[in-house]
């Protein structure tokens, strides 16, 4: 499995945004429901920009509320959208600009 620091260079030699997703689990909690939490990696022309989690209802409000169609958006719709059954094959996925 690729580390996901290639970067992918526009036509203007300017290197674009990458998002990964690095992992899925569930959080169980005892006074709340659980919840499917994503990490994901973004890298930029420097490597590692930023390393987080996003639950499902984060990136769902994300999805909804914000325009765009950049790495991290594309990401963002797609833990949005994603059968709750085939979250683990999420892990891995790549989204450039």
């Amino acid at each position: 499995m690729s580390s996901g620091a290639e970067f992918i260079t526009h036509e203007r030699g300017v290197l674009a945004l990458k998002a990964v997703i690095t992992s899925h689990m569930r959080v169980i909690c005892v006074e709340a429901p659980a919840l499917n939490q994503f990490g994901y990696r973004l890298f930029g022309n420097d490597g590692l920009l930023h390393e987080d989690t996003v639950t499902v209802r984060t990136a769902r409000i994300f999805s909804a509320e914000l325009a765009g169609s950049s790495a991290f958006m594309t990401m963002m719709t797609t833990i949005a959208n994603a059968d709750p059954r085939n979250y683990d094959v999420l892990v891995g996925s790549v989204f450039s600009d």
